[in-house]
């Protein structure tokens, strides 16, 4: 691929993540239908999570998306390209070792940075607005990796490899928990 070729892909990589976290935000504050189906409220969302068959703990996930938040808004002041990018793979690293383990990792990663901020939380956290909040902070990450310099097929998959964590960890959990719940109003 060449070079406009890869700045393409990453163009279209990173509108379509921009895309999907506008239109989360849009959901959540019951602004759009769902998918063109069905409007759902915020007391829909809030009744689907307190459902006793669901596992989830909002309450838990507002402190663990908080501490993401807080962490990559302090990333997004790293130098764009791949200072950002191996920032960005660092900072999943260690959530994920703290989100699994309850521990953060012993050793910092081979710059001698750490990227995981983890504040006592003193108080009760709003779901929505930790989830208003991480939406509007994950446009100005993508945006940010849209500003990527000189492209190559190598920094391409390492986007394309950081895409897929947010994905994996952001957009399906909330993609999923949305048709869940549409099923369960049309129901």
């Amino acid at each position: 691929m060449t070079s406009d070729e890869l700045s393409d892909n990453v163009e279209k990589l990173t509108s379509r993540a921009i895309r999907n976290y506008q239109y989360f935000k849009r959901v959540y504050q019951g602004s759009v239908y769902w998918m063109n189906t069905v409007q759902i409220t915020k007391e829909d969302i809030q009744g689907f999570y307190n459902l006793q068959s669901h596992s989830i703990n909002l309450q838990t996930r507002a402190s663990q998306w908080f501490c993401m938040g807080i962490s990559l808004g302090i990333l997004l002041k790293e130098t764009t390209g791949e200072p950002y990018i191996n920032g960005l793979h660092s900072f999943w690293e260690e959530y994920l070792h703290w989100v699994n383990s309850g521990k953060r990792l012993k050793k910092p990663n081979k710059e001698g940075k750490e990227y995981l901020n983890t504040p006592h939380i003193a108080t009760k956290l709003d779901w929505f607005e930790i989830l208003f909040s991480l939406c509007d902070l994950m446009e100005n990450i993508y945006k940010k990796l849209m500003l990527t310099p000189n492209i190559s097929a190598d920094v391409m998959q390492e986007i394309q490899r950081v895409d897929d964590q947010f994905q994996t960890h952001l957009v399906k959990v909330l993609n999923k928990e949305m048709n869940d719940l549409a099923l369960q109003i049309i129901q």
